[in-house]
């Protein structure tokens, strides 16, 4: 039970940084409101603010009955359904290469940032759908985390191949 309960941990991830950063920017914007006395503006950025700040996407995982459940929780609801890991056979580990470019205001200069990050996904047998599992900055720690995931669920660590669909190929032809 405890390495179930470890490896359940091990899975999670919040939801995208960027919606949780809005969250609590909207929650110190409705500090502000609230000292200078706009009182429905601060209730309804709190509620924003709240909502986003600690909305959670996770995986959980039954290993006894093989299945597992992505869920969101919004207000400690949560909303998601379990199944089964044969609909998901395979995981791979996909390499993202990110590039982020800004530009100064005054002179234009441009400033680029660029990240590799790993991601584990689950697919289905056509890999046409993709579930997100978690994403890594280390290409080992991604590696373990999908054998490790492999051997405890019916699952096999594979490359990323999607079928394509007939309508493609006919309009390639």
């Amino acid at each position: 039970m405890n390495e179930q309960k470890s490896f359940n941990h091990i899975v999670e991830y919040k939801s995208p940084l960027v919606g949780v950063t809005v969250g609590y920017a909207f929650l110190m914007f409705s500090i502000i409101a609230i000292i200078n006395q706009h009182i429905f503006l601060a209730v309804f950025l709190l509620i924003i603010g709240l909502y986003l700040a600690f909305s959670i996407i996770r995986i959980a995982i039954d290993h006894s009955a093989n299945r597992f459940k992505c869920y969101k929780r919004h207000f400690w609801m949560k909303q998601g359904k379990w199944r089964s890991f044969e609909e998901y056979p395979d995981i791979p580990v996909l390499t993202i290469n990110q590039k982020q470019t800004t530009y100064s205001m005054g002179s234009n200069i441009p400033f680029t940032s660029k990240n590799v990050v790993y991601k584990i996904f689950l697919l289905n047998e056509t890999h046409r759908e993709k579930l997100l599992v978690k994403i890594f900055k280390n290409q080992e720690d991604a590696l373990h985390l999908a054998k490790e995931f492999a051997s405890k669920t019916s699952t096999s660590i594979a490359i990323y191949s999607p079928q394509i669909r007939e309508v493609s190929l006919s309009r390639r032809r």
